[in-house]
């Protein structure tokens, strides 16, 4: 009887692990930092797989501070780059081009907020998505690289939401020239 409670649990976990290892490594959705319910319910489902499933070239997480009404973003996460530092200053001016309010939910709840931003040389084939901000570089040409950025809100109480310009995105895209 024990042994097989011991088989059917090694069975049983065994099956969960499969099914969780789902995606390739350096793609969103093989990254644990940004939740794949993020873009799930951003996009239909065909964008949503070939988002989650492509891989990524370069991937920045960036932690937030509320200053005033507003969030900035200044310390990029050395463990959390990939592959190195090489966009990290080019990943926090991407941060700078949106403005993100911070609650204000009382003086004993400090929000943050954390951003990641993803960069795919020559973009996602097959994905064109709308409301791309064109940025400039100091490298001229036509625009060779999407950036896309994500942002997670939370307060000291463990609630996390997430933002963007409006109340349904949480996704900004970026193209720019490197």
């Amino acid at each position: 009887m024990f042994r097989a409670m011991i088989v059917v649990v090694c069975l049983a976990t065994s099956a969960w692990a499969t099914a969780k290892v789902k995606y390739e490594e350096h793609t969103i959705g093989g990254n644990r930092a940004i939740p794949n319910r993020i873009v799930e319910n951003s996009f239909d489902q065909q964008h949503a797989a070939t988002i989650l499933e492509t891989p990524y070239d370069g991937f920045y997480q960036i932690s937030g501070r509320a200053g005033g009404d507003s969030f900035t973003f200044r310390k990029v996460s050395a463990r959390k780059s990939y592959p190195d530092d090489r966009w990290a200053k080019l990943a926090k001016g991407i941060t700078q081009q949106v403005n993100v309010p911070a609650p204000s939910t009382g003086s004993r709840i400090k929000p943050s907020a954390t951003a990641y931003v993803v960069f795919y040389e020559g973009g996602i084939e097959g994905f064109e998505p709308e409301n791309v901000q064109q940025l400039t570089t100091s490298v001229e040409g036509e625009p060779n690289t999407l950036a896309i950025l994500v942002i997670k809100q939370s307060d000291s109480s463990g609630s996390t939401r997430f933002t963007g310009f409006g109340a349904e995105q949480n996704i900004f895209f970026f193209e720019l020239t490197i």
